[in-house]
C-alpha cells in the first residue's frame, strides 16, 4: 500500500512487471534492481536482451563487463531475442556471448559487428549453425562469413546477411537454401569467392537482393546466380549487375521491385544482364522499375529496338496485350524522352484501363504545358490521369 491507501506498482504480478521491463533497454532494465527488494531479481528473467556498445560511448571495457554480468547473473530461462551490436575487441569473449544465447534456446538472433580488422577475421561459434530453436537470424559482419561445413537450422524462417563476403560455394549453398526459409535478405555482399550459386529454397516467399557498389564489372569471373522462385511472392533487386543473375519459375510472383544504379558507362553489358533478369518477372502482378532500368533497356537493342526519333517496342510483351491494366509513372517532368515513353506505352498496352502520372512540377504554367503535351498523345484522354504533388 502507498501512503494514500491505494495500490502501488509493486503489487502487480511478477509476470506483468517482467513484461513491462521487456520494453526497456537491457541496461535500463538491470538498473531497476535498485528500486526495492522485489525488483532486485525481476530483470534476471528477461527474455529479450539487447546490447549496444554505442550506448557506452568510448567505454569498451564497461560495455564488455556489462554484457558478461547480465549473462552470468541471468537465470536459466530461455532467451527469445538476443541483439548484439559492437566492435570485436576480444573475439573469444564475443563468441562466448553468442554461444550463451544459443544455449538458452534463442529464437531471434541479431548480430551487428562494426567494421574493423577483428570483424574481418571473426569466426562464429559452430553451435550457432546447428541451433534447433532459431527462427530469425540477422548478421552484419563486414568480413568473410565463416560458416560451418555442416549447417542445420530446422526452424529458421527469416535470414538477413549484410556486408558479408561469402566464403565458398558449398557452405553458401547450404545457408541460402535451408528448407524452412521463407524470407531472405542479402545486402551489400560480395560473391568474389564464388563462381556459381543457386537460390532455390522451396518455401521462400520473399527475396531482397542489394548489391555492394563496385567500380568494375566482373566479366568471365562473374558469379552466376540462379534463382528458382517456385513459391516467391515478393522479389526486390537493387544494384549494378556486377554479377550475373537469372530468375526462373517465378509464376507465383505478386510484387517485384527493380532498381539499377552505377551503370552509366557499361550500358551494353548491363542491358544484357538486366534483360535476362527481367524475363523472369514476366508473370508478376505489380512491377516497379526505376528510371535507370528503362534508360538501359531503351539505349540498347536488347530486346527493345528503339531509334531515337522512332521508338518501337519489338517484340511487344504478351502482358501488354492481355492483362496489363494499370501503369503508374512517378517523378514525371515532361521531358521529350518521357513523353515518347508514355506514347509508346499507350500505343502497345492495348489492355490498359488506367495510366496514372504523378508530376512534381510547380507553377501553373508548367502544369498547363504538361497537360497539353499529354492530351496530344493518342489514347491519353481515355485512360490518363495526371496528379501534381
Amino acid at each position: 500500500m502507498d501512503d494514500s491507501g491505494g495500490k502501488s506498482i509493486n503489487d502487480l504480478p511478477d509476470a506483468l512487471l517482467q513484461h513491462i521491463l521487456s520494453f526497456l533497454e537491457t541496461k535500463d532494465a538491470v538498473r531497476t534492481s535498485i528500486l526495492s527488494r522485489k525488483w532486485e531479481h525481476l530483470w534476471k528473467s528477461l527474455s529479450n536482451l539487447e546490447f549496444h556498445q554505442c550506448y557506452f560511448k568510448a567505454k569498451r571495457k564497461i560495455f564488455m563487463n556489462s554484457v558478461e554480468r547480465v549473462l552470468l547473473l541471468r537465470d536459466s530461462s530461455n532467451i527469445e531475442k538476443f541483439t548484439l551490436s559492437c566492435g570485436i575487441d576480444d573475439a573469444t569473449r564475443t563468441r562466448t556471448w553468442v554461444s550463451a544465447a544459443v544455449n538458452r534456446n534463442v529464437k531471434e538472433l541479431c548480430v551487428n559487428f562494426y567494421e574493423g580488422e577483428e570483424s574481418e577475421s571473426f569466426v562464429f561459434p559452430l553451435c550457432l549453425f546447428t541451433c534447433a530453436t532459431l527462427t530469425k537470424l540477422k548478421i552484419t559482419s563486414h568480413g568473410v562469413l565463416r560458416l560451418s561445413s555442416s549447417i542445420s537450422l530446422p526452424c529458421l524462417k527469416i535470414l538477413s546477411l549484410q556486408h558479408v563476403v561469402f566464403p565458398d560455394e558449398d557452405s553458401t549453398q547450404q545457408i541460402l537454401n535451408l528448407r524452412t526459409l521463407e524470407k531472405l535478405k542479402i545486402r551489400y555482399y560480395d560473391w568474389k569467392n564464388l563462381k556459381a550459386i543457386t537460390i532455390s529454397s522451396p518455401k521462400l516467399r520473399s527475396l531482397d537482393i542489394c548489391e555492394m557498389h563496385r567500380n568494375d564489372l566482373r566479366g568471365s569471373d562473374a558469379c552466376h546466380v540462379m534463382i528458382f522462385g517456385t513459391a516467391l511472392t515478393f522479389f526486390s533487386f537493387s544494384g549494378g549487375f556486377w554479377d550475373d543473375y537469372c530468375l526462373f519459375k517465378s509464376s507465383s510472383l505478386v510484387e517485384a521491385y527493380f532498381h539499377v544504379y552505377g551503370c552509366y558507362e557499361r550500358s551494353r553489358e548491363i542491358a544484357h544482364r538486366a534483360y535476362k533478369h527481367i524475363v523472369g518477372l514476366s508473370t508478376v502482378k505489380h512491377l516497379t522499375l526505376t528510371p535507370d532500368v528503362l534508360k538501359i533497356e531503351l539505349s540498347e537493342e536488347l530486346p527493345t529496338n528503339c531509334a531515337k526519333d522512332d521508338w518501337i517496342l519489338e517484340p511487344v510483351p504478351p502482358c501488354f496485350q492481355s492483362c496489363l491494366k494499370c501503369i503508374e509513372i512517378r517523378d514525371f517532368v515532361g521531358l521529350i524522352d518521357e513523353l515518347d515513353a508514355v506514347a509508346l506505352l499507350l500505343k502497345n498496352a492495348i489492355a490498359l484501363d488506367d495510366m496514372v502520372i504523378t508530376c512534381s512540377t510547380t507553377g501553373s504554367e508548367g502544369q498547363r504545358k504538361i497537360r497539353e503535351q499529354l492530351f496530344e498523345l493518342p489514347g491519353w484522354s481515355e485512360i490518363g490521369r495526371l496528379n501534381f504533388v
